[in-house]
């Protein structure tokens, strides 16, 4: 089920090739607490174990493991505030082309992912 694709990080994660701590484990999807590039405390990443670079590639199994992952995570750290991030394609901000969702705890309001609102452009 599962391929390596070299110099991907989380294809590096799925086949033990990097230590990590795993909060949700399943048999087609694993999140993991983020300590590389951590936006607050339990920061973590959830994505399916075989290589798709995007969340049009994911199939209906592994988008729902991933969903019901990542309840998990906000049930199991009893998160009240957190966001949940994917970046899809390079002009969104994607830079590991293996589909993955971020969650990210809000423990007030300098923690984690900061966001303004201003007006969209046309």
């Amino acid at each position: 089920m599962s391929h390596i694709v070299p110099a991907c990080l989380l294809c590096a994660v799925v086949h033990g090739q990097m230590p990590v701590e795993v909060v949700v484990e399943t048999d087609r999807v694993l999140g993991v607490i983020n300590h590389l590039e951590p936006l607050s405390s339990r920061h973590c990443v959830v994505f399916p174990r075989r290589h798709v670079p995007r969340l049009h590639d994911v199939d209906d199994e592994e988008s729902a493991q991933m969903a019901s992952a990542i309840r998990e995570i906000a049930r199991g750290f009893e998160l009240n505030d957190f966001n949940v991030l994917l970046n899809n394609g390079a002009l969104a901000g994607q830079t590991v082309f293996h589909v993955h969702f971020h969650v990210i705890p809000k423990w007030g309001a300098e923690d984690g992912l900061q966001m303004s609102r201003g007006e969209a452009s046309p």
